[in-house]
Order: C-alpha cells, then structure tokens, then sequence
C-alpha cells in the first residue's frame, strides 16, 4: 500500500485521531460526544481513504479541481478569499468586540451575516458543483 497523499495521511493520524482521543477521554456519555465520535470516525475513515488509496486520491483532487473552477465561475478574482469569508466575518466581529465593546448590535450583526453567508456559500456551492460534475460526465 503506498502512501499517495503524506499531508492528508499526517493531517488524518494527528488531528484528526488526536480530536478523537480528547473527545473520548473527555466524555460525559452524553448524545453529542457519540455524535462527535462518530463524525471524526467518518472523517478519519475518509482521509484514510484519500491518502492510502490512488483512487481516492484521484478522485480528491478531482472534486477540489471543480470546487475552484466554481469559486472562479462564481466570484472571479475574489474566489481565493471567498471560502473564508465567514471566518473573516467572524473574526471582525471579535475585533469589534475587543475594540467597541458597547456596539453588541454591530457584534451581532456581524455574527449573523457570517452566519448567513457561510449557509448561502454552502448552498451556491453544493449547486454548482453538481453542475459541474455533471458537464464533466457529459463531455467525458
């Protein structure tokens, strides 16, 4: 078996299986730690998946080739900085908070524009992508 992906492989063991752990150990045996527990077992599964096998990896790097092509469809020269807007969002609201402590409607403001964003970028996304997987099988 060889290794196709190293980043993906160490990304997989160390964070993802390191997330596990923690999870475990710090588990109240409540609902969401099985939920958590099982969402990183996928995950680590998946990256297990795309960094040992060719044909998983293939396959990733197909999928995060169509996902720039629709952010560069979608946003043009601002498609790099796109996929984190939220985040951006999110952090300028900190920003906010430490600096303007007073303005909450500006903090939360700007908490539930991320949020919307990030939902709408999913969506605009999620639509997209199967356009485009599906004028790869037709031209293919």
């Amino acid at each position: 078996m060889k290794i196709q992906s190293r980043f993906t492989l160490f990304v997989t063991v160390f964070i993802g299986g390191g997330c596990l752990i923690y999870t475990i150990m710090r588990s109240q045996r409540e609902l969401i730690d099985y939920v958590w527990c099982a969402i990183l077992l996928y995950i680590i599964v998946k990256g297990l998946y795309v960094s040992l096998s060719k044909e998983g990896y293939e396959e990733d790097q197909r999928r995060a080739a169509r996902g720039k092509r629709v952010y560069r469809k979608l946003f043009g020269r601002y498609a790099p900085i796109m996929p984190y807007a939220p985040i951006l969002l999110i952090a300028l609201s900190g920003i906010c908070a430490y600096l303007i402590p007073g303005q909450l409607w500006l903090i939360a403001l700007l908490l539930v524009s991320a949020l919307v964003l990030a939902a709408w970028l999913t969506y605009v996304y999620k639509k997209y992508m199967e356009i485009e997987k599906r004028l790869e099988e037709t031209e293919g």
